[in-house]
């Protein structure tokens, strides 16, 4: 189990836990109806895989909370955009934004969280939610361009981009949250 069944609470890590419970709730349903559209091969498996990790998050938040004697925030109705089931890209550009805002509201909430067995679990959950980001990236960027062509790669050593790509140019901020990190077909 990812939480510690005798975690002591203040009233902040309730509230973060109970975030933390809509982002799973969020992502789990989300994740969940892709299941039932159009992905097929690396893509099935990997959102399959997705889809029982934040099963997972969810009841061990909700056992967290629970073992806490709060209640869980009831999961609420979401809306997804009209195309985003409708290709895997669809999926791919929802699921790209999704995975990074989850590893940032852990890392974010960390600081506030008192409980030192919550915030290891946090710790734990986060760890995965940056797993998916990878998953995410490696799965859907298989077929990313090679670098650009201008520059050799002894060039691209010098700037400390060895490989080449292009959100690790430096100078040039990341557009993780807007788009995949990569020169691939899924790209906007």
């Amino acid at each position: 189990m990812l939480l510690s069944r005798k975690a002591s609470f203040q009233s902040t890590d309730l509230d973060i836990a109970n975030f933390a419970l809509i982002l799973e709730y969020l992502e789990a349903e989300y994740y969940g109806l892709a299941l039932a559209g159009v992905l097929s091969g690396d893509a099935l498996s990997v959102v399959t895989n997705l889809y029982d990790h934040k099963v997972q998050h969810i009841d061990a938040i909700i056992g967290l909370l629970e073992d806490a004697g709060a209640t869980p925030v009831a999961k609420p109705e979401f809306i997804f955009p009209e195309d985003a089931f409708t290709s895997q890209t669809g999926i791919h550009e929802l699921a790209a934004t999704f995975e990074p805002l989850g590893v940032g509201a852990y890392l974010g909430a960390a600081p506030l969280i008192q409980s030192p067995d919550s915030l290891a679990a946090a710790g734990v959950i986060a760890g995965v939610e940056s797993e998916h980001v990878v998953a995410i990236i490696t799965t859907w960027c298989r077929a990313c361009s090679p670098p650009s062509p201008g520059r050799s790669s002894r060039q691209r050593q010098a700037r400390g981009n060895p490989l080449g790509h292009p959100q690790l140019e430096p100078g040039r901020r990341s557009r993780l949250l807007r788009r995949p990190p990569c020169r691939c077909s899924v790209r906007r």
